[in-house]
């Protein structure tokens, strides 16, 4: 899969999700690295292999953890935003892995947070990245492919 279709896809995927879960309309934008994420990581594994990463600015966990929930932001709690986090990389990852070739399979989510955060997944290439602004705070999706083993 080409690394242009693989970006469309992701656009369409968070548009969908910005839609029907949280309640704005994504706009894509170039984001300036903030100093602090919370971040999410799923794997899929099988015919193709890799990983989606998804970024949040703490504005946007707070907000999209509110919105889900459905309760005030002053309430969200950290465990709230990183069960968002969680969430919203198993439905990129899930609705990504059902467009690409089967079999496949998809990991539960890895949450980490924290100041000039860097993910880096071994053994692969960052095949595209997306920015969006929603109506509080930025997100981030990344996805990488794994390389292929050298013999």
């Amino acid at each position: 899969m080409l690394t242009a279709d693989l970006d469309q896809i992701v656009e369409q995927i968070v548009g969908a999700l910005g839609a029907t879960m949280l309640d704005f309309e994504p706009v894509r934008c170039d984001l300036q690295a903030p100093t602090e994420w919370l971040a999410a990581t799923v794997q899929i594994a099988g015919a193709w292999t890799g990983s989606v990463v998804v970024k949040l600015t703490p504005e946007f966990a707070t907000y999209a953890a509110a919105t889900m929930f459905q309760i005030d932001a002053s309430d969200v709690t950290a465990d709230d935003a990183k069960d968002t986090a969680g969430e919203l990389a198993n439905i990129v990852g899930g609705n990504l892995k059902s467009t690409l070739p089967c079999p496949s399979f998809l990991s539960l989510p890895t949450i980490v947070s924290g100041q000039e955060l860097d993910i880096r997944i071994h053994g692969s290439i960052r095949r595209c990245h997306a920015d969006f602004a929603a109506p509080s705070g930025t997100f981030r999706v990344e996805l990488f492919e794994q390389s292929p083993a050298k013999t």
